[in-house]
């Protein structure tokens, strides 16, 4: 029998493992958890007493949080998974439907990026930086109102170039968490992409010893796996019907203290199983 890494055991059936998954990626999907409701429930009491003590964008943009405590810990954990693309950039992003609740300048809702932060000098030069879509959305296309006109025109020039790709409908406005196939974020879904990136992948695929039965209830025998020069190793029977090993290996079974082999236990469970 083979040894294998820790990591490798951590990994998806697919990729050779057991599909145990990492305390790490889970952790980091709980801390996204954290993110994705903030962002979508902006008006819940818990956000806006964040927003009265690190600000509106909650310390996720270029600034920090003001205070150091166990919300910069989150913050500076979600930032890490994005600058190191573990998360990729604009995974989390707004849907434009009706336009109604989404900001121009401060929500990501044209790639990977704000308005804001790409069109800086312009934001700071609108009469109304904190305006939504519809705001500047009319029938003839986008108005604006400047405290004085931007006198880099190239700038307005690239902002309506992006802008012409606004397809405004009846829908409300939606959050989309793109790693998810129903844009919906979820903890099980994130921690998995997140063990594909980090987690190696091993070939063949994981393969599963059926000779004794997933479901039947067998009782809380122990069954001992030769480990040649090494040993044995303990372990109860449910967990060895659900380890894969390799069929070149030598299984044993152990119950009252007798030893028996694989066709043993081949026969003994089809006995059970024809019960």
């Amino acid at each position: 029998m083979h040894w294998s890494s820790w990591e490798s055991i951590l990994a998806s059936k697919e990729n050779g493992g057991l599909s145990i998954g990492s305390l790490n990626s889970f952790n980091l999907s709980l801390l996204l958890k954290r993110y994705w409701r903030a962002t979508i429930i902006p008006n819940s009491p818990w956000v806006r007493l964040l927003k009265t003590i690190h600000g509106d964008s909650l310390g996720f943009d270029d600034t920090r949080c003001t205070t150091v405590g166990v919300w910069n810990s989150i913050v500076t954990s979600v930032k890490h998974c994005f600058l190191t693309n573990l998360i990729p950039p604009g995974s989390l992003h707004k849907r434009i439907g009706n336009s109604c609740s989404t900001s121009l300048y401060s929500d990501k809702w044209l790639g990977n990026f704000t308005l804001a932060s790409r069109y800086n000098r312009l934001f700071k030069l609108d009469s109304n930086p904190l305006c939504l879509v519809q705001d500047r959305i009319n029938e003839n296309g986008f108005t604006w109102s400047w405290l004085r006109y931007p006198p880099g025109s190239c700038h307005l020039l690239d902002l309506l170039n992006d802008l012409q790709v606004v397809n405004i409908t009846d829908h409300p406005d939606t959050w989309i968490w793109k790693i998810e196939n129903n844009g919906l974020f979820t903890v099980k879904g994130t921690r998995e992409f997140i063990d594909r990136q980090l987690l190696p992948s091993s070939q063949p695929c994981t393969r599963w010893i059926k000779a004794l039965p997933s479901k039947k209830n067998v009782g809380p025998r122990i069954a001992a796996v030769s480990l040649g020069a090494f040993g044995y190793a303990l372990f109860n029977t449910r967990v060895i019907q659900k380890m894969a090993i390799s069929e070149y290996i030598r299984k044993c079974y152990v119950y009252r203290h007798n030893l028996h082999t694989i066709d043993y236990i081949t026969g003994y469970t089809h006995n059970l199983m024809c019960q």
